[in-house]
This record gives structure tokens, sequence and C-alpha cells, in this order.
């Protein structure tokens, strides 16, 4: 019975398809529609990881620009791009301000 979920889940792997675009394609479709539907400043892509149903993306967005912008208010999105390059959804992760960021960088 071990034998036949074995089989069974590499004849799986074997049917999954490689995303068909390219990481810097998935990038930039994630940025330009991420900037449309949410009508913010993109700051940056600050990550980039191929899933089974095609890329992770994710981007800082300018949520509240604010004076000195060094206080500005930033958020991190993961965006879902699949493996034809079609934004499939996004998710704010996290807000921070701009002079806070990533407190686990080493």
């Amino acid at each position: 019975m071990a034998e036949n979920q074995e089989e069974h889940e590499k004849s799986r792997q074997k049917g999954r398809s490689q995303p068909t675009t390219s990481a810097v394609s998935a990038a930039t479709t994630a940025r330009e529609q991420l900037t449309a539907l949410l009508d913010r400043d993109i700051e940056q892509v600050v990550g980039i990881e191929r899933n089974d149903d095609g890329w992770t993306v994710q981007i800082e967005v300018v949520e509240t620009h604010r004076i000195p912008n060094s206080t500005d208010i930033l958020g991190l999105y993961d965006v879902q791009v699949d493996r034809q390059g079609d934004l499939t959804g996004y998710r704010r992760g996290r807000r921070y301000s701009r002079g806070h960021g990533d407190d686990r960088a080493s």
C-alpha cells in the first residue's frame, strides 16, 4: 500500500508543469497590476519565489506619504502570479515605518 502511495506521489510530481513565465516577467506583472489595483506608489520588489502555481512576488508599497519621507508608512505585499503570467491574488502582510524596516536582517 505504501508503494502505491509513493507511485501516486511520483506521478503527481511529474504532472506538475513548471511556470512558463520568467521571474522577471512575473515581477513586472505583479508590480504593474498591483499599482493599478491599489493606486499607490510601489517602492520596490523585495523578493520572488517560485511555487507550485507560478510565482509569489513580495513588493513594498508606500501606504502613507509623510514629511519627512523617512517616516513614510510602507506595506509589504505578497502577490501571486500564475504560470501564464496573470495576477491571481495579493495580500498585505505587514506595515511599518520606512525608517524601521526589517529588523530581522543581520
